[in-house]
C-alpha cells in the first residue's frame, strides 16, 4: 500500500489548504481527499485525532495514488506535536516536512477574522 512520502504542517491560517489545493491540482502529485488525517502525532488526542489512528484505515487514503507520483498529506497540527516528526521519520526516513509559517501578529488578525 502506498503512503505518503512529505507532509504538509503549519500553524492557522499560513496557507496550508492553499498549498494543500495548489499540489492537488498537479498530475505528477497525489493528495488524499481527506485533508488532516492526522495519522502521527499519538500524543495529541480528542476527537479530530482519533479518526485515522488504524494504520489501515489512514494508508486506504492513498490507495488512489498512481506510480511515480509524489504522495503528500496535510495535517497542520504535526507541528505542535512533540512526537509526529519521530514517528513521520520512523514510518519513513526519506520523508520531507513542508512546514508553513507566519507572522503571530497577522495569524491572529486572520483568525480573529475567520472567526
Amino acid at each position: 500500500m502506498p503512503g505518503p512520502n512529505f507532509f504538509i504542517v503549519g500553524a492557522p491560517k499560513c496557507g496550508t489548504t492553499a498549498l494543500y489545493e495548489y499540489l492537488n491540482a498537479h498530475p505528477d502529485i497525489f493528495m488524499p481527499i481527506q485533508k488532516e488525517p492526522h495519522f502521527f502525532g499519538t500524543d495529541l488526542t480528542g476527537g479530530r485525532f482519533d479518526l485515522y489512528r488504524d494504520e489501515a484505515r489512514y494508508l486506504s487514503l492513498f490507495n488512489e495514488a498512481r506510480d511515480g507520483q509524489a504522495i503528500g498529506e496535510g495535517s497542520v497540527w504535526y507541528l505542535y506535536s512533540k512526537l509526529a516528526a519521530h514517528e513521520i521519520h520512523a514510518f519513513d526516513p526519506n520523508a520531507r516536512i513542508i512546514i508553513m509559517l507566519r507572522d503571530p501578529v497577522q495569524m491572529l488578525y486572520s483568525l480573529y477574522r475567520q472567526f
